[in-house]
């Protein structure tokens, strides 16, 4: 149950946002070794994706724990998940695009990463509002080697 100033409006958006339709399918394929290589791909759902829409990827990692020093929380554990350790544009649509779209990369995994907790994520968006058209989180399955 939402509740607040306007709930109502804010449920409704939710329920408009739930039965969405998708505009793009997201395939994306990593593999992680010292670096984290990835293959992916945008494709169309019913119509054509506009010129200037872009794909980020983020290597993120869960389960970082971090202690404040100073401050009214001093002294506590702050538990975060999903911290954003490396980011990267993929590609950009350069025109209205009825095909799919791949792409390849590869994102540099810092030495003190938890391999075991990292996942990548896919974020479609338009440029100049960084309204998410589709989004996709993979989890990494790795062995933890460091």
């Amino acid at each position: 149950m939402i509740e607040g100033a306007d709930a109502q409006a804010d449920t409704a958006l939710l329920d408009k946002a739930a039965t969405a339709q998708p505009r793009a399918a997201l395939a994306l394929e990593a593999e992680l070794g010292e670096k984290l290589a990835l293959k992916g791909s945008v494709t169309p759902i019913g119509r054509a994706l506009p010129a200037g829409l872009e794909l980020e990827v983020l290597l993120l990692e869960d389960g970082i724990a971090t202690r404040i020093e100073r401050g009214e929380n001093a002294g506590r554990t702050l538990d975060e998940a999903s911290v954003v350790l490396e980011a990267k544009k993929a590609l950009t649509l350069s025109r209205e695009t009825e095909g799919r779209t791949s792409f390849e990369m590869t994102l540099p995994v810092p030495g003190g990463a938890k391999r075991t907790k990292l996942h990548v994520a896919a974020v479609l968006r338009e440029a100049r509002t960084w309204r998410v058209v589709q989004a996709l989180d993979v989890a990494l399955v790795a062995s933890d080697t460091r």
